[in-house]
């Protein structure tokens, strides 16, 4: 059952007042086991807490005690459902042009709900669309795009972004497979001191210590799995053509 906002208010001024004027607070695990810290943000399923000697420490959510719970509600870390799908379809080039030319489509939607239909206006949400270069080992960046979340009564506590991009793979006529096919997604949503509260991807080696060198990067950028600037990849000339032997 959902919390009601009123209630959600009465449990933040609490946790306002039990908390110092800097943001330290006592929390608590469900073994009994106390920190005292600010709360810095909440990333892979554990939230982060800065004691007064500027020490990190990590605590899974699903240890928090019942009361720190709800401190984190108010606090607002919102649900993320993402869904992409691609589709491909064959490209005429020309009468002379090789086999697999191929255009792939991608269509996505990323959906943000409040939990608690807790109002917010504080927070960003980036997501970028990746694509594997078929020459080589490396990567492009074929989509960015940014919005600001607002969460109320009026959008039903609720924010989505639609993406489309278009990726593709064709043949030179010197027989070489050329191009970039969609690979992955990778959504991260932002608090207002711009700290990642959410981070998703289906890519394995996009990880948080390389959000910062993903973010740098503009549409149609070339990079590595190590988020490492690259040059244009260049195909590799040969003297073979359609119809020369």
């Amino acid at each position: 059952m959902k919390m009601s906002r009123t209630i959600l208010g009465i449990l933040f001024g609490c946790a306002v007042i039990c908390a110092g004027a800097d943001g330290m607070r006592i929390w608590r695990t469900q073994s009994g086991e106390r920190i005292e810290g600010r709360f810095v943000r909440v990333l892979l399923g554990k939230v982060q807490i800065e004691t007064s000697a500027g020490e990190k420490e990590y605590i899974p959510l699903g240890e928090l005690s019942e009361w720190d719970k709800k401190h984190l509600s108010s606090i607002f870390i919102p649900k993320v459902n993402i869904k992409f799908s691609d589709s491909s379809r064959a490209k005429f080039r020309s009468k002379n042009a090789l086999a697999d030319d191929i255009i792939r489509i991608v269509t996505g939607t990323v959906v943000v709900e409040a939990k608690d239909n807790i109002e917010s206006d504080t927070l960003r949400m980036e997501v970028y669309l990746i694509g594997e270069e078929v020459a080589d080992d490396g990567y492009r960046l074929l989509r960015k795009a940014s919005k600001p979340l607002s969460f109320n009564e009026e959008n039903d506590y609720t924010c989505q972004m639609s993406l489309e991009t278009e990726s593709r793979r064709y043949m030179e006529y010197n027989y070489q497979l050329r191009g970039c096919l969609y690979a992955g997604y990778v959504v991260i949503i932002f608090d207002r001191q711009d700290h990642p509260v959410e981070f998703k991807t289906d890519l394995s080696w996009i990880t948080e210590d390389r959000l910062d060198a993903l973010r740098g990067f503009e549409e149609e950028d070339f990079f590595s799995d190590q988020l490492k600037s690259r040059p244009i990849p260049r195909p590799k000339y040969s003297n073979a053509r359609v119809g020369v032997q």
